[in-house]
């Protein structure tokens, strides 16, 4: 995985300002990257395997039922035929949003009022953690067993590298910033992962 941004010659000299955009910018934009693989990549190199590409995951439709039904039947899918024990609900913003919106007939939020919302977003009992990573647009989530099906193995740190050869860079004097890290992704069980479409 790797991504990278171009750079002047005078940038590479200043230090600071060269770890700020590492550890900051970069590392966050691998780290979205990475994220969106482990949901979504493919397997074919030099993507990784994501829990809802691979044969078997489960899928749960919302069709009629309300946002929050489907994802207690996608909660439900991962228990009993995933075998698995729940433990995260990945959804995007937008949904996360609409569902924070919801309100009964006389405007009672049914989240909790806007000003005592709590710190760390849930659903049924389980975390939501809420990037744009699960899907490129709204209307997809992903009830899994994240800590006990899946894991992560890294093949080493992070690596960084620059680069005059990119283009016509050497005669622009621009040099290339690259930040990679070597990793593989390993699903044990497909069906303790449910994707959750329609929201």
């Amino acid at each position: 995985m790797q991504t990278w941004i171009p750079v002047t010659r005078e940038f590479l000299n200043d230090n600071a300002g060269m770890q700020s955009i590492i550890e900051g910018m970069l590392l966050d934009r691998l780290d979205k990257y990475v994220s969106k693989q482990l949901m979504y990549g493919t397997g074919t190199t030099p993507q990784l395997w994501g829990v809802t590409v691979r044969t078997g995951f489960a899928s749960q439709a919302k069709g009629t039922d309300p946002v929050f039904d489907t994802i207690m039947k996608a909660i439900d899918d991962v228990s009993v035929a995933g075998d698995a024990t729940p433990d995260a609900i990945v959804m995007h913003p937008t949904d996360w949003m609409n569902l924070v919106l919801t309100r009964t007939t006389d405007g009672i939020y049914l989240l909790g009022n806007p000003g005592n919302s709590p710190a760390s977003p849930s659903l049924w009992g389980l975390p939501v953690r809420v990037t744009t990573t699960v899907a490129a647009a709204a209307g997809t989530a992903c009830v899994g067993a994240f800590r006990t099906m899946a894991q992560i193995f890294n093949n080493g740190g992070i690596t960084v590298e620059a680069s005059t050869e990119h283009s016509t860079y050497f005669t622009e004097r621009k040099v290339a910033l690259a930040v990679s890290r070597r990793l593989s992704a390993v699903n044990y069980r497909p069906t303790a992962f449910s994707k959750v479409t329609g929201i």
